[in-house]
């Protein structure tokens, strides 16, 4: 998760309007959709990746990773589509049925699928998150969507601090040296982990409450974007490769 902010905030796209390539991933996504192709997801997948990591500046190891926990995800979802498990008439039992066509199907839904989380990959690698919830305030969305939205981000990051505090400290004390260890840290981290993140939630909302805020919408400064030529230019290559790719 800090990985990801930090790319963010350091890609070359980091200037660019958050808005801009909120429409731009979500055109990508609406073509895989649309289309409904496997060459036109598969050419979405490759461009999405290759830009996240030339223009994200994230490694593609980091991006690997990430849609590889995205997969493990996407692969179980489309197991029921390959496998149809359903009951035998009247005599009762339970069978399993792999069709022909099922398989092709399953590994089109699986590859559109990633194709669209590639998209959306490329726009969190890009885009800061309080830009974008910045912008589409702007926009005129709910106060209390947006301020749920930012705090919510915000807890995000206060728990894995301190889950990565309490590890460090069970691991300095020798806490997962050998199973029973490991299983008596686990416990007592995760019996300790709401306590001590409920507190630092807590201090969070005093810490807003002491500077002036009051409910409504958090303020936030504008920052200054501009395009680089390239920006439209390769987002067009983009568009007329996935168009002409469904024509075959």
């Amino acid at each position: 998760m800090h990985r990801l902010d930090a790319y963010a905030h350091a890609g070359r796209l980091r200037h660019v309007h958050p808005l801009s390539k909120l429409a731009f991933a979500l055109a990508i996504i609406l073509l895989c959709l649309i289309l409904d192709r496997p060459q036109v997801s598969a050419a979405a997948l490759l461009w999405m990746a290759g830009l996240s990591i030339l223009w994200g500046g994230a490694t593609p190891g980091f991006v690997l990773r990430l849609l590889t926990a995205e997969g493990l995800f996407l692969t179980l979802s489309v197991v029921a589509v390959a496998v149809q498990i359903g009951p035998i008439g009247q005599e009762g039992g339970w069978s399993t049925t792999i069709t022909i066509a099922s398989p092709a199907q399953a590994g089109a839904l699986l590859l559109r699928s990633f194709a669209c989380a590639a998209a959306m990959n490329f726009l969190a690698l890009t885009t800061p998150i309080l830009e974008l919830v910045a912008a589409v305030q702007r926009l005129g969305a709910p106060t209390a969507l947006v301020d749920a939205t930012l705090v919510m981000y915000r807890y995000i990051f206060l728990l894995l601090e301190t889950l990565m505090r309490m590890q460090r400290a069970q691991e300095s004390r020798n806490g997962y040296a050998g199973l029973t260890a490991t299983l008596r840290s686990a416990a007592s981290l995760g019996g300790q982990l709401f306590a001590l993140s409920w507190r630092s939630g807590r201090r969070m909302e005093m810490a807003l409450q002491a500077r002036g805020y009051e409910g409504g919408a958090l303020s936030m400064l504008t920052p200054t974007y501009t395009a680089p030529w390239s920006w439209p230019v390769i987002a067009s290559l983009v568009f007329a490769t996935l168009l002409g790719l469904a024509r075959l």
